[in-house]
């Protein structure tokens, strides 16, 4: 294996489009390990090593993995002679995807019985491992849309527009001008075009959505991180959103209703998500909670055309409960990743 420095940015930059969380430093610490001939024993090594210097999850173990296999391992193919160190430690061949084991659980490969040297992909799948000193599980959660998934989903809510100071050039209406006096008097410039969204997001907090709070500042922390979103405003509420919100997630820190949604345009207005299980939780049905529900509603419509609710909970538990009244008020949608990318749609205006 021959200069492994060669793909090693290549592939590392791929990487960060798919959204690792690399930097410079990560960098810099695999050329150092390559440079010292840690991983270069084999491709399985190799593979081992850029999991242990730059997943931080699961999830960006996942994408290593298959990116290894597809930009890296067929490199290595023809990089690496057969019959030699790989043939001598007993590794398998590099042409078969299914050779090339390159599951790592973080410090500690999960080995298959018989076999002390190959990790095994289905054992590191696992979504717990025993601390064998403590005896007791160490759980990882599992929700049901990873960050990287919602973070990519929410760039896509763009609305543009041009604000700002006119610098860019607008040929039409030079020529236009142009036309219109005999003379070209100078450019026509207009302003820039920017992405306008604005999100107004409504989270319920306590009582039913405790279990569900991981989920949330999941959610939350993925639309933050996002950067495509001009604007994004979070508010709470308990049960149902009422006259007043929150600023605070301890329900600390009142704004007035009036004061976020403001008479404008339908059309034009923030595109508003709620995420609330909306009763569906308890599984029973509250009157008082479906009218304040509709009421809510009811305002929000008269300011903004886009708006979407999602329910955390399935919804085979929506049923017989105030969630199926209020998913007939509002367009609901699960908190799966086709849901949420139908709600995106929803109040980015691109479906009805």
């Amino acid at each position: 294996m021959r200069n492994p420095e060669n793909f090693l940015f290549p592939f590392f930059d791929e990487l960060r489009r798919e959204g690792l969380p690399l930097g410079v430093e990560e960098y810099l610490e695999a050329v150092a390990c390559l440079r010292a001939g840690i991983g270069l024993e084999a491709p399985r090594r190799l593979a081992q090593t850029l999991c242990l210097i730059w997943a931080k999850s699961r999830e960006d173990r996942e994408v290593l993995q298959r990116l290894f296999r597809k930009r890296i391992a067929p490199l290595l193919q023809h990089e690496t002679p057969r019959g030699k160190a790989e043939k001598e430690e007993g590794a398998p061949e590099i042409g078969e995807a299914r050779d090339v084991s390159l599951e790592v659980s973080f410090g500690q490969a999960v080995m298959k019985p018989g076999e002390p040297d190959e990790p095994d992909f289905q054992r590191a799948e696992r979504p717990y491992e025993l601390d064998r000193e403590t005896g007791q599980f160490q759980l990882t959660p599992r929700f049901p849309v990873r960050r990287r998934e919602t973070t990519r989903a929410f760039r896509g809510l763009r609305r543009m527009g041009r604000i700002g100071p006119p610098v860019e050039l607008d040929i039409d209406e030079t020529v236009e001008t142009i036309g219109k006096t005999g003379f070209f008097l100078g450019p026509v410039l207009r302003p820039l075009r920017k992405n306008m969204s604005a999100l107004l997001l409504l989270m319920d907090r306590h009582g039913s959505m405790d279990p569900f709070l991981p989920m949330m500042e999941n959610l939350e922390e993925s639309i933050l991180k996002g950067g495509m979103l001009g604007c994004v405003e979070i508010l709470y509420f308990h049960n149902c959103p009422t006259r007043l919100l929150y600023e605070q997630p301890n329900l600390t820190g009142p704004v007035p209703l009036e004061n976020i949604l403001k008479e404008e345009d339908r059309a034009c207005g923030p595109c508003t998500l709620i995420v609330g299980d909306a009763g569906a939780a308890r599984g029973y049905f509250d009157k008082e909670r479906e009218e304040a529900t509709e009421k809510f509603l009811r305002r929000v419509g008269d300011c903004t055309n886009n708006y979407a609710w999602i329910n955390p909970v399935p919804p085979s538990r929506w049923p017989g409960s105030t969630a199926e009244k209020v998913a007939k008020m509002a367009p609901m949608f699960p908190l799966t990743e086709d849901g949420l990318k139908d709600a995106i749609d929803r109040i980015g205006g691109r479906t009805v």
